[in-house]
């Protein structure tokens, strides 16, 4: 029997914990599938997740079918693919607002005051003819001519005839006069326009009233005189007063008839394309003989 020696046995202690280190760095220089290395199993486990997510989002998309919510989330939000490879560009873009509208420069394409002395009945009837009034400087600034402002007062008065005459019975009648108001005018009439109320015409409440007594109103005009003019951006802005004799018939009742005055403001306009119009638009109109400030739009 042997025996070994105090310093035999630390020689072969060493010699067990220097295979031991050297096995431990055999394995981490060639690491086998059975034990990989850390860095290996965090990129094998994220490549796992993103796989994951992916088969998610693929589940998720495929249940939505055809349906696509990005325009009712992010309605101005618009994505466009590049032309040349399969990168995706986005691009930010306004959502696209209504514009109020304006005066053609060219073509006219709204609706135009068509009247003219010739179809247009004074009470009483006119004697003044077209060369018997000089026009003002800025009349002339605006290229207009004695004919222009005779339609411009034939325009004026048929409005107020036609604005101030109705039949509660017939809804329509209450509209008639906007086929010759400017785009700023009819958003005004039907208060679409910012800070503005709705015209009497279209308040149900002042309709219920008149139907209720069953109300018709017709109204007779003079001819129109010039309160004032204003040429300033290439457009006329022309004043008038019409006088009108309004004449109020409620069932059951005498006709009542009163004598009124209306302030009327006129905008020359380009003529249409098929020259069937006169070159002018309502803008505003008031009550008695005034000089208000024009509302914008026109």
């Amino acid at each position: 029997m042997s025996t070994n020696s105090p310093g035999d046995m630390k020689g072969v202690a060493l010699y067990s914990e220097n295979n031991a280190a050297e096995k431990q760095l055999d394995l981490i220089a060639s690491p086998s599938k059975d034990n990989p290395p850390p860095a290996t199993q965090a990129v094998t486990r994220a490549h796992s997740i993103q796989i994951w997510v992916a088969l998610l989002l693929v589940i998720c998309l495929g249940s939505l079918g055809s349906f696509s919510l990005a325009p009712y989330i992010l309605p101005g939000l618009i994505q466009k693919h590049d032309t040349t490879g399969t990168r995706i560009k986005t691009t930010i873009m306004a959502t696209p607002i209504a514009s109020t509208p304006t005066l053609s420069k060219g073509s006219f394409t709204e609706s135009e005051c068509t009247a003219t002395p010739q179809n247009t009945k004074y009470s009483p009837p006119s004697s003044e003819t077209t060369g018997d009034q000089a026009l003002p400087l800025e009349w002339l600034q605006a290229g207009r001519t004695q004919q222009d402002f005779a339609n411009a007062q034939a325009c004026a008065a048929t409005f107020i005839m036609t604005y101030q005459s109705f039949n509660t019975k017939d809804p329509k009648t209450f509209e008639s006069s906007v086929s010759m108001l400017t785009g700023g005018a009819k958003q005004r009439f039907y208060g679409s326009a910012l800070n503005t109320r709705t015209d009497m015409h279209m308040d149900p409440m002042w309709r219920a009233a008149l139907l209720k007594q069953q109300i018709q109103q017709t109204t007779q005009v003079s001819q129109p005189s010039l309160l004032k003019s204003h040429y300033t951006n290439k457009q006329l802005l022309v004043w008038m007063v019409v006088p009108c004799q309004i004449t109020i018939q409620q069932a059951g009742n005498k006709p009542v008839t009163e004598s009124n005055q209306f302030s009327v403001l006129l905008v020359s306009v380009p003529l249409n394309t098929q020259k069937t119009e006169t070159g002018w638009q309502i803008s505003q109109w008031q009550e008695g003989r005034t000089e208000f400030d024009p509302l914008y739009p026109l």
